[in-house]
């Protein structure tokens, strides 16, 4: 079964029973059931606008009390929207302007079929444009592939699933701005270009590590073993050997 529609007009805003919950509850529960084309119950007909039903059977549908269900059906009958006829079984509710509340399902259901077909096509009517005017005609004749330029959304979600951190408005408008291209080219592979890309980011901001002066390896000297004429000829070898003051 296909799926059905009901018109709701702002104009019910102003409906006297607009702010009687358990009044417009009711009435648009019989809007959406009642009958968008003629049908048979039991052999008798059922028109257009009309539905079989009983008070429980409204009750457990809406969440409404039986008392509710009677109160609201009350409010519609003297305000002229509904007739609800009893029988010992069942009960007839016919809603009086239908037709002015709705038109037929079918008509509904093709028009926005129709406005979805007319919205896709303009849409891929201003891609088509869009790709025409920033990327070249392929070279190598009618087998070679075309490039189609990814969207920021599609860049944004390759980057999450691959862990790459990167500016992602920046890289789509530089690539944008140069039509796609690497260099004279045309790209070929954006993924392939979105690595390289977070490749030079990352080598580009990485930390820089300060090198450190390697410790100055002084000779060991046996001092103990030496033996010096003088003072004098002691301190001057050690001032030789570490380069500081005597």
């Amino acid at each position: 079964m296909g799926k059905r529609y009901i018109k709701l007009y702002e104009q019910i805003t102003k409906w006297e029973w607009f702010h009687k919950p358990a009044t417009l509850c009711l009435f648009v529960y019989l809007l959406l059931k009642a009958n968008y084309k003629d049908l048979k119950f039991e052999g008798m007909k059922v028109r257009r606008g009309q539905l079989v039903t009983s008070l429980p059977k409204l009750a457990t549908d809406t969440g409404l009390t039986i008392q509710q269900v009677r109160t609201a059906l009350s409010n519609l009958q003297s305000t002229g929207e509904i007739t609800d006829q009893s029988t010992p079984r069942y009960r007839i509710i016919t809603i009086i302007k239908y037709d002015d509340y709705q038109s037929s399902t079918d008509s509904v259901t093709d028009k926005q079929q129709a406005a979805n077909r007319q919205i896709t096509a303009s849409i891929e009517r201003e891609e088509r444009i869009e790709r025409k005017d920033n990327i070249e005609p392929p070279k190598g004749g009618r087998g070679a592939s075309r490039f189609t330029p990814p969207s920021r959304e599609e860049i944004q979600e390759f980057c999450l699933e691959n862990g790459l951190e990167i500016d992602v408005d920046y890289l789509f408008d530089y690539y944008s701005a140069k039509g796609w291209k690497i260099g004279k080219e045309s790209m070929k592979d954006w993924k392939a270009a979105v690595r390289n890309w977070a490749r030079r980011e990352k080598k580009e901001y990485a930390p820089k590590q300060e090198t450190k002066p390697a410790p100055r390896v002084l000779p060991v000297q046996d001092f103990v073993q030496r033996s010096y004429e003088n003072e004098q000829d002691e301190a001057m070898d050690r001032m030789m050997t570490w380069g500081g003051d005597v």
